[in-house]
């Protein structure tokens, strides 16, 4: 399954292009992967489920992983 990750400056900041495709079995796999990836400290890791950011599925907010909707 594909998910689309973007790294943020905070939770209100929206970028207008994916930063990284990460290629998973599962959600939990996505959020290992994308925090291996995210590139600055203290930044919010976005993960959506289509490349045009519309569906939200997690969020990394000071090294917390949130849910956005059941999987």
């Amino acid at each position: 399954m594909k998910y689309y990750m973007t790294e943020t400056q905070n939770v209100n900041s929206w970028k207008s292009f994916i930063d990284e495709v990460i290629n998973a079995k599962n959600l939990l796999n996505a959020k290992k992967c994308a925090s291996r990836k995210q590139f600055f400290q203290g930044t919010v890791l976005n993960l959506f489920s289509d490349e045009n950011q519309e569906n939200l599925i997690a969020q990394k907010v000071n090294g917390c992983w949130t849910n956005m909707e059941a999987n």
